[in-house]
């Protein structure tokens, strides 16, 4: 775990996470993981 902190930082973080830099946005990641949640 050190090691991983040493290397890429606090949790791998490079910059602060932005609405904007997210991978996807909030409806997104609701239509794909919390609808599937709920139907199973």
């Amino acid at each position: 775990m050190v090691g991983a902190l040493n290397e890429q930082g606090f949790y791998g973080v490079v910059e602060p996470s932005t609405p904007d830099a997210a991978p996807t946005g909030f409806r997104q990641w609701c239509e794909d993981v919390l609808r599937a949640a709920v139907l199973a």
